[in-house]
């Protein structure tokens, strides 16, 4: 048999075996390339592998939250063969780029469509504020502008608004010039108590207390029309053609 070719076989086979297993299930798999060793086959040879680390390193160009591998890691190998280190591979760390780049806030330059108010009608297909401009316009003197408390209270009270309106003009002439009853007592319905005709501490309460009348009064005992509260309001038979005729005025305005 020729020794010479089985010693070389030999040498061969622990080489492979040594640069092998010490790297099976790592990253990359080194060989021993030293062809002039001349090893025994009782040669102590000891392998260590260091793993590498992980170096991470600001990208001000890369955006926030993402990671970019830079250079790619590699585990060092070394052999001790008896007390001589001889390295096969080494140690590459691995760097891990980290964003900085704060992402660009997207602006919304669109408009937003315009929300058109709803429409809330209260009286005779008219707004709160259209009732209380129709109003207004046959209000003079004292009650120039108070048409705002005969809408509010009116609807409040559920009582037609128009009808409120005529009976305090009638009562009081304030769409021309108002009655001392309204300048002094704040009486815009010729209101009647027992000592007389009644007082109030502002216009907006004698109004409130006027409508409040007519519900109590009338209206919770089903007298809804001038024609149906005539005989209890006031002495006069032609009081509801007067007010009835107001009432047209203020519709037509």
């Amino acid at each position: 048999m020729n020794f010479y070719l089985l010693d070389l076989l030999g040498k061969w086979i622990s080489l492979a075996f040594i640069t092998i297993c010490p790297t099976i299930g790592k990253e990359k798999t080194s060989t021993l390339e030293n062809e002039n060793l001349n090893l025994r086959r009782d040669t102590s040879v000891v392998a260590t592998v260091t793993e590498y680390t992980t170096i991470t390193k600001n990208d001000p160009t890369l955006e926030e939250g993402k990671t970019k591998i830079e250079t790619k890691g590699v585990n060092g190998l070394v052999y001790d063969i008896e007390g001589s280190d001889i390295t096969i591979q080494e140690m590459t760390p691995e760097v891990v780029l980290k964003g900085t780049k704060k992402a660009k806030t997207t602006t919304n330059n669109t408009k937003p469509t315009p929300v058109t108010p709803q429409r809330v009608e209260v009286y005779d297909n008219l707004t709160m504020e259209e009732l209380t401009k129709k109003l207004d316009k046959n209000l003079k003197s004292t009650l120039t502008g108070t048409g705002k408390y005969y809408a509010k209270y009116a609807i409040e009270y559920g009582v037609d608004p128009y009808l409120a309106l005529a009976i305090s003009l009638h009562e009081t002439g304030c769409s021309y010039s108002c009655s001392s009853l309204v300048q002094n007592k704040n009486n815009v319905g010729g209101m009647m108590g027992s000592n007389g005709a009644l007082s109030f501490s502002t216009i907006e309460e004698g109004i409130r207390k006027f409508i409040l009348n007519i519900k109590k009064n009338y209206y919770d005992h089903g007298l809804t029309t001038a024609e149906a509260m005539n005989p209890k309001y006031a002495a006069s038979t032609t009081w509801a053609q007067r007010v009835n005729k107001y009432m047209e005025t203020i519709r037509a305005s």
